[in-house]
């Protein structure tokens, strides 16, 4: 389960995170970690992390998948209301 809430343009495990990117995009639950980060970056124009970080992040989950973690790419996802 990932809350994707206030995302800091740095990991907000640092000290000086950076400033907040995005405000409240929501929760995201799966029995992946894959799947879960596949869908965050779905959801959003993640640009913004590609320019801080000088990687694609869309290629990391698709390594992630490469190297065995089980999940999808592009998993459906279900918005509730």
């Amino acid at each position: 389960m990932s809350f994707a809430k206030d995302i800091t343009q740095y990991c907000d495990c640092l000290p000086g995170p950076g400033e907040v990117v995005m405000k409240d995009v929501g929760i995201f639950a799966s029995g992946s970690p894959v799947s879960i980060d596949a869908a965050f970056l779905g959801m959003i124009d993640y640009q913004v992390f590609n320019e801080a970080y000088h990687v694609d992040c869309m290629l990391q989950v698709q390594e992630a998948r490469d190297i065995g973690i089980e999940g999808e790419v592009k998993p459906e996802i279900f918005k509730i209301s």
